[in-house]
């Protein structure tokens, strides 16, 4: 058996002839063809007269069976086309100017061949079980001889990534499958891959130079998603799928900004509010727009709710209102979210004030008759459609210091809302005035707005 040299060691050269790869074998001579890839070994027939079935690509031409070579003559068997039992420790092969086994099929894709007569009377045996090793013009399988059995000799393994595993909707995922071949050569699979998220397909990309192909998708909801890349396979590599990957897909986050045609009104004045939803990145509202309502509130008191729409890339919703009066009165809109986006409020400072009409003789004349008298402090407050306001509330200072007792704009304090003339009087008494002393009065309105003049008490 020992003439029977192993060929692994012996494998041709590949020597690079006008663009092409010419193999060179050990006789010397040479013929021109591509490195051929072996896809796959069917073994058939019996143990004693194995059929071995060599399915593929690249495979060019051999030389046809020429006659057994005997006696041995030192040709290089098995350079071109050969079987090796590793397990028993035996090699067939055929080279370009002899025959050690009998091919009975050869083209660019399949070869057919068996134990030629020589090895069959030596009782060279494949027995279920042995290791296998088939070689054609250097490319080499390996595989466990079964009756019948078929060994695949390429295959590949497709693996799935996502830019980002938790990511906000709209946002924008990059999803990459990789497939790496192994087998018989070092070829890079190609072809494309299909990304399904359960049973529906996202799309498909062409596998690049690198044996990558990336799909990038802003379109998955809220949820979480079962996605899976299936490699298409190509000429040399199966079909393949890779594990799933679970993407998870949370609501956008947003933030609501409040504005208003106005941020100082006259009481009764109406007052356009408009909220202004912005989703936050990485979420955006390029798949869809945030939906749902906005409710707009001073202090606890509703004043209503607008609907939220979008137009030329803007999101907002509004109302008109009339707001009560008041100095820097925070107003708030807040955004309900929906199922794609999360819920945000924005505030602003409005004020709402009365139009004053100035203070009444005779306290705007600058002179009291005596002390203690009761001295009608009149003025008039105007809507902003001019009729007189009639419910507003008031407190006096006296020289900077509440009135004693404290007033307010009613009938039963000193200082008094006088029915029907829409005024009010103020009765100096307790108020620590003295004789010919200036005093400073200012009344200051619910709106927050004050309003002073000064008299002179004799």
């Amino acid at each position: 058996m020992n003439r029977f040299v192993r060929y692994l060691g012996r494998i041709a050269a590949a020597v690079a002839v006008a663009g092409a790869v010419v193999f060179a074998s050990a006789t010397g001579s040479a013929f021109a063809d591509t490195i051929p890839v072996i896809q796959s070994v069917s073994v058939a027939g019996s143990v004693s007269n194995p059929s071995i079935t060599i399915n593929g690509q690249g495979f060019g031409t051999i030389p046809a069976n020429t006659g057994q070579p005997t006696p041995y003559t030192g040709l290089d068997y098995g350079s071109q086309l050969g079987l090796s039992d590793l397990s028993a420790g035996w090699n067939a092969g055929q080279t370009d100017n002899g025959v050690g086994i009998t091919v009975s099929n050869y083209t660019s894709s399949t070869i057919e061949f068996g134990l030629g007569s020589y090895y069959s009377a030596g009782g060279f045996t494949l027995a279920t079980g042995d290791q296998f090793e088939v070689l054609v013009k250097g490319v080499t399988c390996t595989g466990t001889v079964g009756y019948p059995t078929t060994v695949a000799c390429t295959s590949d393994t497709t693996t799935i990534s996502s830019s980002s595993l938790t990511s906000a909707f709209g946002q924008d995922l990059t999803l990459t499958a990789t497939v790496s071949g192994t087998g018989s050569t070092t070829s890079i699979p190609s072809g494309s891959v299909s990304f399904y998220d359960g049973t529906t397909n996202l799309g498909s990309a062409a596998l690049d130079a690198s044996g990558s192909a990336n799909l990038q998708i802003d379109s998955l909801s809220v949820g979480s998603h079962n996605i899976k890349a299936i490699y298409s396979g190509d000429s040399i590599f199966l079909p393949s799928t890779s594990t799933v990957l679970t993407q998870v897909v949370n609501k956008a986050a947003t933030s609501t900004s409040l504005t208003s045609n106005s941020a100082n009104v006259t009481d009764g004045q109406p007052v356009t509010l408009a909220a202004t939803i912005t989703v936050t990145p990485p979420g955006t509202s390029a798949v869809a727009p945030p939906t749902g309502t906005v409710t707009f509130t001073d202090g606890g008191t509703a004043l209503g709710m607008g609907t939220v729409s979008t137009a030329t890339g803007v999101t907002s919703a509004s109302i008109t209102t009339m707001l009560p009066p008041g100095t820097g009165q925070t107003i708030a809109a807040s955004y309900g979210g929906d199922g794609n986006f999360t819920g945000s409020t924005g505030t602003l400072a409005e004020s709402v004030t009365y139009k004053f009409g100035g203070f009444l003789p005779p306290a705007s004349l600058g002179k009291m008759a005596q002390l203690n008298q009761t001295i009608p402090l009149k003025f008039v407050l105007y809507d902003f459609g001019g009729a007189v306001v009639q419910n507003a509330e008031a407190h006096l200072l006296v020289n900077g210091n509440p009135a004693v007792p404290q007033g307010s704009a009613n009938s039963n304090d000193s200082f008094s809302f006088v029915n029907g003339h829409y005024q009010y009087q103020l009765k100096l008494r307790n108020q620590g005035i003295s004789a010919d002393s200036i005093v400073h009065l200012t009344v200051v309105l619910n709106d927050g707005s004050t309003h002073s003049l000064t008299i002179t008490v004799r």
